[in-house]
């Protein structure tokens, strides 16, 4: 058998992704992050329409109100970082999906090419 390297999303992406709902609470969201080892989904509406994504990141950064850095989290200590915000863990999962989700989401088309696939990733800061 014969493996053609990968050349397009389609080769790459998930066929049936892991999916949350605008009305999900946030503590349903991590108990679905945790349970399938991920660390976002993509949100959709009833009509199975694309509203956002979110991941555990977009709810902590938005509650401590601080950009993501890509070093955020090794530099610092998450929980202590969380209590001198005044914003303890167990309030992390407060709230609802829509609260938290990131709205402008970027797409690609299944035949859209790796290399510029990995250019828009880079370009927009985005790993999913």
């Amino acid at each position: 058998m014969t493996h053609t390297k990968p050349r397009f999303a389609i080769d790459i992406m998930n066929p049936r992704p892991i999916m949350a709902h605008p009305g999900m609470t946030c503590e349903a969201l991590q108990d679905l992050l945790v349970e399938n080892r991920i660390s976002g989904v993509p949100v959709v509406d009833e009509d199975g329409v694309l509203r956002g994504v979110i991941s555990m990141t977009d709810i902590l950064t938005s509650g401590l109100n601080r950009s993501y850095l890509p070093t955020w989290f090794e530099d610092s200590r998450l929980d202590t970082m969380l209590a001198e915000e005044g914003f303890h863990l167990e309030t992390v999962t407060g709230g609802y999906v829509e609260d938290f989700m990131s709205r402008d989401v970027i797409t690609a088309f299944p035949l859209t090419p790796l290399a510029e696939l990995a250019e828009m990733m880079r370009k927009n800061r985005i790993h999913r």
